[in-house]
């Protein structure tokens, strides 16, 4: 029974393309497809003589694939650019392909990589703006919460400052209360007594 965790090659482990694309969890023309983008840039695989020349994979190979299939995954990129992007990563030197000898690269090259140049700015320039709307999205309503806080708080507080002034204007008022009671009994008394004894 095959487990869900991921089966990790020992270096020495040579893998066919059926093999690398059940380890890595991807169909095998996803393996030969991302494998060809390695060829164009010159990235050399080990071939099987006896078996229609088929590809032999390292374990150096499965990570560059690994990293290929993250980038296009996450950042949504070409698998030419994360061809590159996963070469330059692992640091490996790319050695000329000995059929074609170096060459200036040519004008529709240069356009090529112009136009590719514009568009990745492009790409970033777009991403970056809408980060800047998240973010003002995200400190609006954080802002919005935290003035919302802050209006509470001020309001419980003066509310709570009347209640007490509250309590003490009540308390003096009964005290004043209290005292006119008391002067008005003593009166009464005073008159009912005077009554009384005719004084």
């Amino acid at each position: 029974m095959e487990t869900e965790q991921e089966i990790i090659p020992k270096d020495d482990k040579i893998m066919r393309t059926a093999e690398l694309s059940r380890n890595l969890k991807v169909a095998e023309s996803t393996i030969r497809k991302y494998s060809l983008a390695l060829e164009k840039h010159n990235y050399t695989f080990k071939k099987e003589p006896s078996n229609n020349n088929g590809r032999l994979y390292n374990a150096q190979d499965r990570e560059i694939l690994k990293d290929m299939l993250k980038l296009t995954e996450n950042r949504q990129i070409s698998i030419d650019v994360a061809a590159v992007s996963s070469l330059s990563r692992h640091q490996v030197e790319i050695k000329p392909s000995q059929q074609e000898a170096p060459r200036a690269p040519s004008v529709m090259e240069d356009e090529r990589a112009e136009k590719f140049l514009e568009r990745m700015q492009y790409l970033i320039k777009e991403e970056t703006s809408n980060m800047q709307e998240d973010l003002k999205g995200y400190f609006k309503e954080y802002f919005k919460e935290e003035m919302r806080d802050v209006i509470e708080d001020a309001v419980e507080k003066r509310l709570e400052k009347e209640r007490q002034q509250h309590i003490e204007e009540m308390r003096l008022l009964r005290e004043q209360v209290s005292k006119v009671t008391e002067v008005m009994e003593r009166r009464e008394k005073k008159g009912f007594f005077k009554r009384l004894f005719g004084g």
